[in-house]
């Protein structure tokens, strides 16, 4: 496990998306100026038919952006409702072969999360199969029945 910093997030982000065989993404706030920050990334990895899932609140949600990579088959965009309570999540999941990356913390994917705000997150690197692996898959799981 280690420990992401500040704008370290965004760096840790642009790395994890690049070298992935999968991608969920999970962020209460969803802004365009965070998706600006790792389009370029985003872009490279939807071009290589990797499977990329955001989840994001409704009510926090910017959608110039996301509407420009939806046009992929390859990308899916989740928004979670008020009604259900709201999404407060920060989980960046990366397959990538027989392992997975997650992080969880505080950055959201906006400039602030990724660049500018006092940020905390750990790096959890494990084994597709492993507890950490099913922990996280059920809670990935558990966004889908709810959006």
């Amino acid at each position: 496990m280690n420990f992401i910093k500040d704008n370290e997030h965004k760096v840790q982000l642009e790395t994890l998306l690049l070298k992935a065989d999968k991608i969920v993404l999970c962020s209460g706030w969803l802004l365009n100026d965070g998706i600006q920050l790792i389009e370029k990334s985003l872009i490279t990895a939807i071009n290589k038919n990797v499977p990329i899932i955001i989840y994001s609140s409704i009510k926090h949600t910017e959608e110039k952006e996301i509407n420009k990579l939806k046009k992929y088959p390859n990308f899916t965009h989740k928004t979670l409702h008020q009604k259900i309570g709201k999404i407060h999540t920060k989980l960046y999941y990366f397959e990538h072969g027989n392992n997975f990356t997650a992080i969880v913390g505080s950055a959201n994917i906006t400039k602030g999360g990724m660049q500018m705000n006092k940020e905390l997150s750990i790096k959890i690197e494990d084994s597709i199969g492993s507890n950490n692996h099913n922990e996280i898959q059920s809670y990935i799981n558990s966004l889908d029945k709810l959006s």
